[in-house]
């Protein structure tokens, strides 16, 4: 179900309110989701819900309704209070209405005492895994990694997809030489560095994580998808629970470290890693392993940002942003180029340890 803006614009008020029980007398919608629309809504009663549309694509498995909204509730149900609460959701309209949490997107906002609220957050995720019961319905992450042969498939599912870009213009050409004169050298150069690096510490490259040693996660995490509040409860608040599910830690803190939508200063990346690290410390060799994978995942994040030259990728990005515009095939090629330059700069010399 793909709606227009403008039928979703006169139907989805319906949908909302049957949702909720109430009236809407307003639907605004709110800028920044990148697969999902997002409005807020208000009542007469002056009370205000966050309303969200998910768009169900044929050529995207992933159900992202279900998994955000059981995860809220598996962790509302935890106790957990940095997050927004779920009210009510829809699986034929694609449709939730969640708690509205008033605050703002971080800019320069992010500083120590955030990276502590990210890190204790985290913690409390494993801690909820761990009680059993009530989180073994909950499945992996979207494209969890718990060997570095699930890491290298998925790479290459990505890479090959690529390799198949007849949409994207001008820019087709300028992407599939970048592929192959920049990123595929370094990746099968970095694939080799990874098997000798698990060869050294007795692992093997189709070994997979341990059940014990998984941990669940957003796997979307970081402060870009978070509103700083005023309440003195609830400093931070987490968004966006889509990808959510049972990871390797390792993943989940190279994504952190790596992901292109946050812009943090190296200082505050140390203290997250040292921080992370020593709250996991129950997982064996966790600082080891994310070094591991950590240049995989970089080029892993390479082509995630070229998601926008796809076909799927601009048909989701266009429904989530509505009238907003969104950053064309050329510019994420820039973004791309300049993550691969950091990556080739990094490697074999984690930026993130103890110096």
């Amino acid at each position: 179900m793909i709606f227009a803006d403008s039928e979703l614009m006169e139907n989805q008020p319906a949908v909302f309110a049957r949702l909720l029980g109430k009236d809407i007398v307003a639907m605004k919608p709110l800028q920044g989701g990148r697969n999902s629309r997002v409005f807020c809504l208000v009542c007469p009663d002056r009370c205000f819900y966050a309303g969200k549309v998910y768009m169900a694509d044929p050529d995207d498995c992933r159900d992202r309704l279900r998994t955000e909204f059981r995860a809220l509730s598996f962790l509302w149900e935890c106790g957990e209070r940095s997050i927004p609460k779920p009210i009510a959701m829809c699986r034929q309209s694609s449709s939730a209405v969640y708690e509205f949490v008033r605050g703002t997107t971080p800019t320069l906002a992010v500083n120590e005492a955030a990276i502590d609220s990210a890190v204790a957050f985290l913690g409390r995720l494993k801690d909820y895994g761990k009680r059993g019961g009530g989180s073994s319905f909950i499945g992996d992450a979207s494209e969890a990694c718990f060997s570095g042969a699930d890491i290298a498939t998925n790479v290459t599912f990505r890479l090959q997809r690529m390799w198949t870009l007849t949409d994207c213009g001008e820019a087709t050409d300028m992407v599939q030489a970048f592929l192959q004169d920049d990123f595929s050298p370094f990746w099968d150069e970095v694939q080799q560095w990874h098997r000798e690096k698990l060869n050294e510490s007795g692992k093997d490259f189709d070994e997979s994580l341990s059940s014990a040693q998984r941990t669940l996660s957003p796997s979307d995490f970081g402060f870009h998808n978070c509103l700083f509040t005023e309440d003195r409860q609830r400093k931070i608040v987490f968004l966006d629970f889509e990808y959510f599910g049972w990871d390797d830690p390792a993943k989940m803190i190279a994504d952190f470290l790596l992901h292109p939508g946050m812009s943090l200063p190296v200082h505050l990346k140390r203290q997250f890693f040292a921080r992370i690290t020593t709250s996991f410390s129950d997982c064996p060799q966790l600082a080891d392993r994310v070094e591991s994978v950590y240049p995989l995942h970089g080029l892993k994040w390479c082509l995630i940002l070229l998601n926008e030259c796809l076909s799927t990728g601009m048909k989701r990005r266009r429904f989530a942003a509505g009238s907003w515009k969104q950053p064309g095939c050329p510019e994420q090629l820039c973004k791309a180029r300049q993550l691969l330059h950091k990556i080739k700069g990094d490697f074999r010399k984690f930026p993130y340890g103890e110096n």
